[in-house]
């Protein structure tokens, strides 16, 4: 088994250069390492490898969830290749709902010792119309979550409170803020020949995995291996009572709230009645018009996780 590391040391603020600085000091088995030094080059450095089938690959992912979604994104269709992760990032979504290594002698017994097969896992797939279609490992999101997201990864906000290792209140603060910007929509999700219709939307999250925004239980029937994704979509609820409903959902206790729709599907698509935002597991995904139909479905690729 080849180990190779992909490490985005400017993750969480500067935390991915001091984890990896601590990783690579307790090693002891053979191994590569790559940094990241521009946006899209974790892709690129894991697609590098898709190409060696005659040897099978540990990936390990050192960052944050948009590291592992960038990983994920170069090495998904490739069962040769075996994904895992060791946290270094702000929100660590990926952390919450996958299994990790979570420290050095964990790698090494897997280098030593595995046997299991890895397991295959799903990939969510969003595409704007006219725009290329995009994966996502944990969730896409159309609306609020999106426009907290986008403004998130602007902010200097962020950047100070992940220094002083506050990353996580961050995506609390801006919350609060954009209860009293966001303009809200409304929506129509179409599965298969049902049409269902949805007024003063917050947002709508598709998902693949139960967490986004640094723990937040978003949608706790999500599975990521029953080739299924599941939408939250909340909608008809007050400024405060929104508020409320993000005060029970890192417990995942939002489902309980009559605002609160719960769908699952293979595939699924939707439009908006006015201009909101996307995302793509955090990151911003472009702008949706009234006129574009949002298309969702599983990817056709599997990626495969070590474990």
């Amino acid at each position: 088994m080849k180990v190779i590391f992909i490490v985005n040391e400017q993750a969480g603020g500067g935390k991915g250069a001091y984890v990896w600085d601590k990783i690579k000091s307790q090693l002891t088995i053979p191994y590569i390492a790559h940094i990241s030094d521009y946006s899209g080059h974790v892709v690129h450095l894991a697609k590098q490898y898709t190409m060696e089938k005659e040897v099978e690959i540990l990936l390990l992912a050192v960052g944050g969830d948009g590291t592992i979604h960038e990983v994920i994104e170069g090495a998904a269709g490739n069962v040769h290749i075996q994904i895992g992760a060791m946290k270094a990032g702000s929100g660590n979504d990926f952390a919450r709902g996958y299994h990790i290594f979570k420290q050095v002698s964990d790698v090494e017994n897997y280098y030593y010792h595995h046997s299991s097969k890895p397991r295959a896992m799903d990939l969510g797939q969003i595409t704007l119309e006219g725009q290329s279609a995009h994966s996502f490992v944990n969730n896409s999101g159309i609306g609020f979550d999106a426009y907290i997201t986008t403004t998130l990864n602007q902010s200097k906000l962020k950047r100070w409170l992940n220094y002083v290792k506050l990353g996580r209140l961050s995506y609390m603060l801006l919350t609060i803020w954009a209860l009293f910007t966001f303009k809200r929509f409304d929506a129509v999700v179409h599965i298969g020949e049902q049409t269902h219709r949805f007024r003063n939307v917050w947002f709508i999250s598709i998902c693949n995995g139960p967490y986004f925004g640094g723990g937040m239980k978003i949608s706790p029937s999500s599975k990521s291996d029953d080739q299924l994704l599941e939408l939250t979509v909340v909608h008809d609820l007050s400024r405060m009572k929104l508020l409320l409903v993000f005060m029970t959902v890192f417990w995942g206790k939002h489902v309980n709230f009559r605002e609160v729709e719960m769908l699952q599907a293979e595939r699924f698509s939707l439009k908006v009645d006015s201009p909101t935002v996307s995302h793509v597991d955090g990151e911003f995904l472009g702008n949706v018009s009234p006129d574009k139909t949002i298309n969702c479905q599983l990817d056709s690729r599997k990626w495969y996780l070590a474990k």
